[in-house]
């Protein structure tokens, strides 16, 4: 907790806008805008087993991945996921076909929530 003093309300709403502001420009992880996407599915509707779902396939994906800067992963590095972590694991073709679509969808998503360029 935070306790933030001004002198008027103005710099009070001032500080109060600053800070967010430069919460919503910081970079997003791949798994923060995951969460944005799911929130997004969940308000359109989606049914809990569809989130479900994503969940089980995004959880196949490496910590590395997940917690990085989405901005920052390269195709490099999916690829050596896939062909080092994930294919030795010999995913079925519906599970495997899936996981490339969540994979897709998040950085979609994060273009159009211009978390991304």
């Amino acid at each position: 907790r935070k306790v933030v003093e001004a002198n008027t309300e103005e710099e009070l709403y001032t500080w109060l806008y600053d800070f967010y502001k430069a919460q919503d420009d910081a970079e997003k992880t791949f798994e923060e805008v995951f969460l944005m996407l799911e929130d997004k599915k969940r308000r359109d509707g989606r049914t809990d087993q569809t989130l479900r779902e994503d969940k089980r396939h995004f959880n196949f994906l490496s910590e590395e991945i997940r917690n990085k800067a989405i901005t920052e992963i390269t195709e490099d590095e999916l690829r050596d996921w896939l062909y080092t972590d994930y294919m030795p694991e010999r995913p079925k073709q519906e599970a495997l076909k899936k996981t490339l679509q969540l994979i897709r969808a998040v950085f979609d998503f994060g273009r159009e929530k211009e978390t991304m360029p």
